[in-house]
């Protein structure tokens, strides 16, 4: 994968680009090493390595995205990681999702219950999200993995991306996922309804303007993890009916060979 200072310097432009501050990025994750009892890394390598890997974003393609998937067998095959509000989707079909990557925005009660159920829930810790980190992650308890988009701490991992969808398909690629299929990620068209489920936040103009462009850079950064999984001898798939830049379409019969 690329190397911390790569990292840090795609961070560092959206960190100019959105105004955020390293310094409190850099402390939520002291924070957040701080709340995490047991590293479960090596738990969740020997879950994800070597095996095919389905990442669905939470668009407004995601239901359909869902049940394809499952008509074709997908969802008994792969290892399921869901972008944070995706998680919503799993726990209304009573379906487990082995992975939820997730700074604590979407609703938690999804969470929860694949914390529940035995799921890994991997928090990214951030400069906005120290108060959420502080109430759940306790709640959580059991395989918990941390991210940062920084300088990791013990038990806080940068393993790249920027959002939760992306931040997802760098984590399957970078821990030795064989492929990588896309479902539920719509880059370009409307925010999905698992997205709206607060309507306080879509009632902010502001705040829509702000997760476009969320998704701008989401979309740049999934492109460069499937450049990067290419030449790990792996491959991200795009099995959804939207395109998504420079990753390949896929049919999911395909996929399953």
């Amino acid at each position: 994968m690329m190397s911390l200072t790569g990292k840090l310097k795609i961070y560092r432009e959206i960190a100019e680009d959105f105004g955020y501050s390293e310094e409190k990025d850099q402390l939520a994750t002291y924070i957040l090493s701080t709340l995490i009892e047991t590293d479960h890394l090596r738990e969740l390598t020997f879950l994800i390595k070597g095996r095919p890997c389905l990442v669905f974003g939470a668009g407004e393609n995601l239901e359909k995205d869902f049940l394809r998937a499952r008509e074709h067998g997908l969802i008994h095959r792969c290892i399921l990681i869901s972008a944070d509000d995706a998680a919503s989707l799993f726990m209304e079909k009573g379906t487990k999702c082995d992975v939820v990557v997730t700074d604590l925005d979407g609703e938690i009660r999804s969470i929860l219950w694949t914390a529940g159920k035995g799921g890994y829930i991997v928090v990214h810790g951030h400069g906005d999200n120290i108060d959420k980190l502080r109430r759940y992650v306790p709640l959580i308890s059991t395989r918990v993995i941390g991210t940062t988009q920084v300088r990791e701490a013990p038990r806080v991992y940068n393993f790249g991306g920027f959002t939760d969808g992306d931040r997802a398909v760098f984590l399957a690629v970078s821990l030795g996922a064989s492929r990588v299929g896309l479902l539920g990620m719509d880059f370009k068209g409307e925010i999905g309804r698992y997205s709206k489920k607060n309507s306080e936040k879509m009632a902010n103009k502001e705040w829509i303007e702000n997760k476009k462009k969320k998704l701008k850079w989401a979309e740049k950064l999934v492109e460069l993890c499937a450049q990067i999984a290419s030449n790990m001898g792996s491959k991200v798939y795009n099995l959804s009916n939207k395109d998504i830049a420079g990753v390949k379409k896929l049919n999911m019969d395909s996929f399953n060979e």
